[in-house]
């Protein structure tokens, strides 16, 4: 019967919203004291259809006071909805803020994670330029014949510090050679001279 749907339509919100606050101590503190007073006023009602409609030969009741105590009974629950789905609106937006605000954070660390990598790797390929374009302006003047050109100390002990500890001996070796050349030549001119 309708009264029976009513009923199990009912229980089945009242159960709901029991649960509801249990879960959350806020949901219970804002909605136990609206559910009682619905619960009691749907008892009411249900207990007066009852007596009116069901057990009753005719209605006693003056169907306008009849009438507009369901009503009421009705927006109560409508009004409990409202508040309960507001609750719910509330605690969503609380939650994806909570959630945008640490999507936020991450997309931030990660962007000054990169940053800092980024910044790291210009560091290092800037040093590692730097140590191959001295490697190459001394290798140039070399092979121009300039032996008094300097070459760089190695500051690291990678490829390029070898490359340019390599140099350096090549320079030194080529510098003796072409002084032996020369005292060779030297001597030479000075015996033909003789």
């Amino acid at each position: 019967t309708l009264l029976t749907l009513a009923g199990d339509s009912h229980e089945r919100m009242r159960l709901a919203l029991a649960k509801a606050m249990q879960a959350d101590a806020r949901f219970a503190a804002r909605l136990e004291e609206p559910l009682a007073q619905l619960v009691s006023r749907l008892d009411a009602a249900r207990a007066l259809t009852v007596a009116q409609l069901v057990e009753g030969a005719a209605p006693t009741q003056d169907p306008n006071a009849y009438f507009a105590q369901m009503t009421g009974v009705i927006q109560a629950q409508f009004e409990l909805n409202r508040l309960g789905t507001g609750l719910i609106d509330a605690e969503l937006a609380a939650r994806a803020g909570a959630v945008r605000n640490t999507l936020v954070a991450g997309v931030a660390g990660v962007l000054l994670t990169a940053g800092v990598c980024g910044a790291l790797a210009a560091a290092l390929a800037r040093g590692t330029t730097r140590s191959l374009r001295h490697a190459q302006q001394a290798a140039r003047a070399m092979a121009a014949g300039d032996l008094s050109v300097t070459v760089p100390a190695a500051v690291a002990r990678d490829e390029v510090g070898e490359l340019l500890g390599a140099l350096a001996r090549m320079r030194a070796q080529l510098a003796e050679i072409v002084s032996g050349v020369r005292g060779n030549a030297e001597a030479v001119a000075t015996a033909s001279a003789q």
